[in-house]
């Protein structure tokens, strides 16, 4: 094996080999720890993407229904006496911050499961948990939504000991909240206002003139029409 070596290294085209394998695996080892890294942190990012987008539908379909938030914590479905349905929470702020609550802890426990190929290379979670999931009333519609920023560091560290940050990310998901039920409820309650207060009455008296105005105006165009 030796005799081999010398020999080869001995001839002109040995020595272009060496030189050409000297460069060329530093390369291609840097090359592919480089896909290798790169592969990992774009996954982290379609993870992270993937669950802020669960995590808004859920939290909007736990503020569509209270049921399902209190399942959730027990693992057991309820009894009614056991179960607040918050009535018109649509109309109240307030009503939704335990769903907010368990939703960001849920999705940060998640968030920093161990996914990752390289070590030390776990997603660093920058916004404060208390920040992350929020539901939005905008009166006519509300919404349920999921901001995440991390960062993904390089599974190296510099001379004073810090990481490298390669990536900085911001991810967002935005589901509709909506329940059939919750907005005739809260339809009725606008109802019993009005007709509390009388606005009722007024508004029924409004559309008899404008309805008995169309009925004269449709008597005179027909009687033009009949050339009258």
């Amino acid at each position: 094996m030796t005799e081999k070596i010398k020999n080869l290294i001995g001839s002109d085209k040995g020595a272009v080999t060496l030189i050409e394998a000297a460069f060329i695996f530093p390369i291609m080892f840097i090359i592919l720890i480089a896909l290798i890294y790169f592969g990992n942190a774009f996954y982290q990012k379609a993870r992270i993407v993937s669950m802020a987008e669960r995590y808004a539908i859920e939290g909007a379909n736990r503020c569509a229904d209270p049921l399902l938030d209190t399942v959730s914590a027990t693992g057991k479905t309820p009894s009614a006496s056991n179960v607040s349905p918050k009535p018109y929470r649509y109309i109240f702020t307030g009503y939704m911050e335990d769903i907010e609550s368990s939703v960001e802890k849920e999705l940060v426990d998640e968030f920093n499961g161990n996914y990752t190929f390289f070590a030390g290379m776990n997603p660093v979670l920058r916004t404060h948990q208390s920040d992350i999931a929020t539901y939005n009333n905008y009166l006519v519609y509300a919404t349920f939504e999921v901001d995440v920023d991390y960062e993904i560091h390089f599974p190296m560290k510099m001379i004073d000991g810090r990481s490298l940050p390669v990536m900085k990310l911001h991810c967002h998901a935005e589901a509709p909240v909506s329940s059939a039920p919750e907005f005739i409820r809260d339809t009725d309650m606008v109802i019993d206002i009005l007709d509390e207060a009388g606005v009722l009455d007024k508004v029924d008296a409004i559309k008899s003139k404008i309805g008995e105005m169309f009925g004269k105006l449709t008597d005179v165009l027909k009687s033009i029409g009949n050339g009258g």
